[in-house]
């Protein structure tokens, strides 16, 4: 599926993998409000069971790699507010979310940008990460790195 700019995305929120966990954000997003922001999801997997699920539900889901930015701009991301990167792989996910505030910056456009890291030792510099990589943008919200496993244990503790 390609999108473009006559489909009028703009201000949605673009979803990079579509497992256990990106289920439950689209889930969520969705049902967050009686008017839910735009949800586009990109997945690199095109024998993943729920693209059909979504697709049936009017969310358009894009299959390609998160870390192509010919993905990302079918995806409109540079006209996004916030880019989520959920899939298995840390390196993903952290260039997707570098690639679309890049794009989005290039556009004169800030965007929010939401990474799972699954090595804690990455999730730890994350504040290193936030303030030291070039490509992050001064001015625009910084970028959110979480670990899931690391904040449910942070709970367990408390």
């Amino acid at each position: 599926m390609r999108l473009n700019k006559d489909v009028g995305l703009n201000d949605h929120i673009v979803l990079v993998g579509l497992g256990r966990l990106g289920r439950t954000i689209a889930q969520t997003v969705r049902s967050a409000s009686d008017r839910p922001p735009a949800l586009v999801i990109v997945d690199s997997d095109p024998t993943n069971p729920h693209i059909q699920e979504l697709r049936d539900l009017g969310i358009p889901v894009i299959i390609g790699d998160g870390q192509s930015m010919e993905v990302l701009a079918q995806a409109c991301v540079a006209d996004a507010r916030a880019v989520i990167a959920v899939t298995r792989s840390d390196t993903v996910n952290l260039s997707s979310v570098l690639l679309s505030v890049n794009a989005a910056r290039r556009e004169g456009r800030r965007i929010r940008a939401i990474a799972h890291l699954y090595d804690i030792k990455i999730d730890r510099a994350r504040d290193a990460l936030a303030t030291a990589l070039p490509q992050a943008d001064p001015d625009g919200p910084a970028p959110v790195w979480f670990n899931s496993y690391e904040m449910a244990a942070e709970e367990v503790r408390v």
